[in-house]
Order: structure tokens, then C-alpha cells, then sequence
């Protein structure tokens, strides 16, 4: 491990609390770290190792020790060690003389050092996944399967939602389970047979909108694997489809999360009203996402898809670009099915005046008969929209 992305890459998988360290640093170490890129720094330039070495907090060193597995026994010397220093100047110092960075960086580079668990929710029988027990910030997950609590703890989980017919897949939340325990299985859970199953709790590491995967090549690979979704629960082996998960959820948590910090941040934003507007903008709801629906009569502007679920209300003018007051325009956003806006979003297509879609060399015949371009929006474009378009059509399109 060398660089502070692939540290922040490894931190954001584990676990918040541990028994030995109950105290979680999980969140400020993501900020520290995010804040090399955000704020300037005196040495900028730090990798991983020289920012794990420089830190004088101890419970920093300690918590990351914990939370990566390094054996107990060390991490408790470590606390020990530090108890006896006077000065916190010197605590982290006497961490890190138990706690090498060689020693940590080794146990999270381990590929066995956490587990991933797909889980399958089918809202025909259940209902929306989010109304049984899943938060913006906490999941819940149950299974008629009987686990110990060892098996589960402390590992990942990817919940994926299904319904229609044909059927169609969301990745709907994710997260490090932090809880499990025994329960009598819901009223609404149809096995008679099995009278106790196991409820997951997991918290997540950023609020997320539900991604259509269906027609991803690797979670077809992943479908074929499971056999059957309808199992509930089960553990994930191939490395090739956990990076592919891991790299969808970066791709959306890394943007968004960041935009927010710098909302919540930034002393120009002197209204809590503003502040409160550009964050529900940024996460696809409030008034900007509401004047979009209603623009496309809730339907995405390419597909016509109504699975209100999938449709992302995409900046049109890349969100880091714009103004504040850009940021809120309505005629600055297009209603898009989420894998329209993956693509308009990394530039892959853009639109014409007309409302031609313009598609990026990138694209493979193979890509253009998966995802049926090119294609045109539904509705012819206002004045403003064009401006904003032509933007995107300079600034953001791969030709």
C-alpha cells in the first residue's frame, strides 16, 4: 500500500468499532485524509506511509490497528505504552513504536482480511427496501439463514433489490456489518419452516442512490454465480466482481461526499436555507430534483423509463463547475435512468440543440447494442438548456 487514495480506499471498508477500540476514528481519519486533496497542506505531497508516521494522534494509530486486525495483543501493549506517556506530543509516537506502519499496512492489504455478503431484497414481496430498516446512514437486513455472530461481524455487505418482469437489479445500499444477532423471523417472512433467522445491522459509509446494475456485464457473471438470488444471503469469492462493486460505489460516494464538505464549508454559503438546498440538489432531491420531474413528467429524458427509483436528477453543467446559483437552475439538469447518467456524467455522450445524442469514440459497437444508441432526448430544449449543453458539449464530452 503506498498511495493516500489506496489508504483511503482500505479505510473506508472497515469496520467503525472494534472490541478492543470501541471509540471509532473511522470518520475523521476519511477526513484527514480527503483534506489533503480539499485543503492546502505543507507537504501535500505525503504518501501513505508519511502520513500515518506524522500523525500525532494516538488514537488514531490505535483505532486503524484495531480496526485492521492486527492481534490483540499488540494493539493492547500499544494502549499500555501509551498510558505511560505524559505528553500527547509523544503518545503517537509510542503507539507506532508497537504499531509499525510496515505491520499495519500489511494486515490492510490482506485480501482475507475482510469478507464481502450479497444480499437479495425482492420489493414485489417486501415492499421498498428502505421501509424495513434501512436509513440513509443505517441498514438493516434480515435472513431466515442461521449465522454466528463471529462469521458476520465486522464483514462487508452489498444489498441488492429486484422486481419487474423482466426482472431488473438495484445496488441499493452498502456497508461494514457492525451488528448480528438472533431474531424470530418477521410476520412477513414466508418460511414457516424456520421459525428464527438473523438480523444484519451495517451502517454505511455515505448516502447513496439506488443503481441499476442489470445489465452490468460483471453482475450478470455475479447472477450466474449465486445461482439463485432467492437464497438471501450469500459470500462473494470473485475478486474481479468485489473491485467491480468497489469501484461503483467510490465512483459515486467520492463525488458526492466531497461536494457536501465543501458546502458545509464554504463561508459564502451564509444561509442554512442555501446550504440546505445545494446539498439536496447535490444528493438528487428537494426543489431541483422535484422542477425536473415535472420538466420530464417523470420519465427519464432519453428512455422514457418511470422507475422512479433509477432516475437521477443529473447536473448538466458538472456540478463542480457551476455557480451556486447554476447548481440550483432547473434548466441545468436533465431526469436521467441511472446508467444515461453514468454516461452523460463521465462525458461518454452529450446531446445536440436538437436533442441528438452525441456519442464519445470510447464506446464500443458492443457498448452501443448493450445500452440500445444512440438515442434522443423526449422533448425539445429551451433556450437555457441549450446553453448549459453546449457547455457540457466543450467541457465534459469525449469525442
Amino acid at each position: 500500500m503506498q498511495t493516500r487514495a489506496e489508504l483511503l480506499r482500505a479505510i473506508r471498508k472497515l469496520p467503525a468499532r472494534t472490541p478492543l477500540f470501541p471509540k471509532s476514528q473511522k470518520e475523521n481519519w476519511i477526513a484527514w485524509l480527503v483534506g489533503y486533496d480539499e485543503f492546502p497542506r505543507k507537504n501535500p505531497d505525503r504518501n501513505a506511509q508519511r502520513v500515518y508516521n506524522a500523525l500525532n494522534n494516538a488514537n488514531y494509530v490505535i483505532w486503524l490497528a484495531a480496526a485492521a486486525g492486527v492481534d490483540k495483543v499488540l494493539v493492547e501493549r500499544a494502549i499500555l505504552n501509551v498510558a505511560r506517556q505524559r505528553l500527547r506530543e509523544t503518545q503517537a509516537a509510542a503507539a507506532r513504536a508497537v504499531l509499525p506502519w510496515g505491520l499495519v499496512a500489511r494486515h490492510l492489504q490482506e485480501p482475507a482480511q475482510q469478507k464481502h455478503f450479497v444480499a437479495y431484497h425482492n420489493s414485489e414481496e417486501l415492499g421498498p427496501y428502505s421501509e424495513n430498516g434501512a436509513g440513509r446512514r443505517n441498514g438493516s437486513f434480515f435472513t431466515a439463514k442461521p449465522f454466528r455472530e463471529e462469521t458476520l461481524n465486522a464483514q462487508y455487505l452489498w444489498v441488492f433489490e429486484g422486481s419487474g418482469s423482466p426482472r431488473r437489479y438495484r445496488l441499493v445500499s452498502h456497508g461494514t456489518i457492525s451488528n448480528v444477532k438472533k431474531e424470530v423471523r418477521p410476520s412477513w417472512y414466508r418460511k414457516p419452516d424456520r421459525r428464527f433467522g438473523t438480523r444484519l445491522q451495517f451502517r454505511t459509509d455515505t448516502p447513496t442512490d439506488p443503481v441499476d446494475v442489470t445489465s452490468l456485464p460483471w453482475f450478470k457473471k455475479l447472477l450466474r454465480q449465486q445461482q439463485s438470488f432467492r437464497n438471501g444471503l450469500n459470500s462473494i469469492s470473485d475478486q474481479k466482481i468485489i473491485a467491480a462493486l468497489n469501484a461503483l460505489a467510490d465512483a459515486r460516494d467520492d463525488d458526492v461526499s466531497a461536494d457536501i464538505r465543501r458546502i458545509r464549508s464554504d463561508p459564502a454559503v451564509r444561509s442554512e436555507t442555501t446550504r440546505k438546498a445545494l446539498i439536496d440538489a447535490r444528493l438528487g432531491m428537494g426543489d431541483f430534483r422535484i422542477a425536473l420531474v415535472r420538466r420530464w413528467k417523470n420519465q427519464c429524458a432519453v428512455t422514457g423509463c418511470t422507475i422512479t427509483e433509477i432516475l437521477r436528477a443529473s447536473h448538466i453543467k458538472p456540478w463542480a463547475d457551476g455557480s451556486n446559483k447554476e447548481r440550483l437552475d432547473p434548466a441545468n439538469g436533465l431526469l436521467l435512468a441511472a446508467h444515461v447518467d453514468a454516461l452523460f456524467d463521465r462525458g461518454l455522450i452529450s446531446f445536440t440543440d436538437a436533442g441528438t445524442m452525441l456519442l464519445s469514440s470510447s464506446l464500443s459497437a458492443t457498448d452501443r447494442t448493450m445500452f440500445r444508441l444512440p438515442a434522443r432526448l423526449r422533448s425539445r430544449l429551451s433556450p437555457s438548456e441549450k446553453r448549459f449543453l453546449s457547455h457540457h458539449r466543450r467541457a465534459r464530452f469525449k469525442e
